[in-house]
């Protein structure tokens, strides 16, 4: 059996992970970018966690890495 990680806002809810495409710019330049994010299913409290926001992150900077030419 699969166990599920406690809301640490709400203490009842269980978290699932959720990815939503959210429209990037930079430097005049836009690209849809998979931000990963928590959600809970009690309270709908939606959080980034630190693996969540390292990955995300990571996403943004190669996405700005591409437009500087690097």
């Amino acid at each position: 059996m699969d166990k599920q990680e406690i809301c640490p806002i709400c203490a009842e809810g269980h978290i699932s992970a959720q990815v939503q495409e959210i429209e990037s710019d930079y430097k005049g330049n836009k690209a849809m970018l998979p931000l990963h994010y928590k959600l809970c299913d009690v309270c709908t409290s939606d959080f980034a966690g630190a693996a969540e926001g390292k990955r995300n992150k990571r996403l943004v900077m190669a996405f700005r890495q591409r437009v500087d030419g690097l």
